[in-house]
């Protein structure tokens, strides 16, 4: 930088071209690990703003004996 356009506090002095910025961005790329690995190690370590037993499907089946009927999908078993 000149005199004119000085580095701004932050800088250190160290220059990159637009080649060697892409270059490097390839480079980390490969040492991090796939998006699915961490999803799964983040699995289950959050809260959900939504209270209740979930949002998947899994099954349907007939009422029994002491069932909560709060977990009853009226939609569908109607």
């Amino acid at each position: 930088m000149s005199a004119n356009h000085p580095l701004p506090p932050h800088a250190n002095g160290v220059t990159l071209t637009l080649e060697e910025l892409l270059q490097y961005r390839t480079q980390s790329v490969r040492w991090l690990p796939p998006a699915q690995s961490i999803w799964s190690q983040m699995s289950g370590n959050h809260t959900s703003r939504q209270k209740g037993r979930g949002m998947d499907f899994m099954e349907v089946r007939q009422y029994q004996a002491g069932d909560d009927i709060r977990s009853i999908d009226w939609r569908v078993t109607a």
